[in-house]
């Protein structure tokens, strides 16, 4: 088993929604089980998260600027960061349709897990018949792909619901005194 997983989310800098989280969350959960986990984004090197990163968990902060020429570094830069730290798993959050992300794995040759932490139905909402089906269409890149509802499942086509795992959120409890 190779023991080194990179979660890749957008920012962690910009907000503290859920799916940032649930990142958090995953990569303390990782580390604790001893795997050696890395976080990457698009955050500016000087970038501080919203949510305190565990102890032990590496920020990549790999910066973003708009445009096709950025594309191309950022995809070449992420391909040099998973072989350099010699990553064996990258988990992408929101995965779907990023091609930078995509194109990087495969290139490095990693194996690959989206997260996708809203309902199939986004794809409707979000995109026309061919933006939905080039969304879905990237997700055969990945080698599973999470879900956090069993019902969700049944919302991607068939070709890919033989990669799709349901993984729900935990629950936390606290005591109340």
């Amino acid at each position: 088993m190779h023991n080194k997983v990179a979660l890749f989310f957008q920012s962690l800098a910009r907000t503290g929604g859920g799916a940032e989280k649930q990142l958090i969350w995953l990569a303390s959960s990782l580390k604790r089980s001893g795997f050696d986990v890395a976080v990457i984004t698009w955050d500016e090197p000087d970038a501080t998260s919203f949510y305190t990163l565990p102890a032990g968990i590496t920020w990549h902060k790999l910066g973003f600027r708009v445009g096709l020429p950025d594309k191309i570094r950022r995809t070449y830069r992420l391909a040099k960061l998973l072989r350099k730290e010699k990553i064996g798993t990258l988990v992408g959050f929101l995965a779907a349709n990023n091609k930078v992300l995509i194109a990087s794995g495969l290139i490095a040759g990693v194996k690959m897990v989206a997260s996708e932490r809203n309902s199939p139905q986004i794809y409707r909402i979000k995109y026309r018949t061919t933006g939905r089906w080039m969304a879905y269409l990237s997700l055969l890149a990945f080698d599973r792909i999470t879900v956090q509802f069993e019902d969700f499942v049944a919302g991607y086509p068939r070709f890919l619901r033989r990669r799709i795992i349901f993984m729900p959120n935990p629950i936390f409890f606290t005591e109340i005194s």
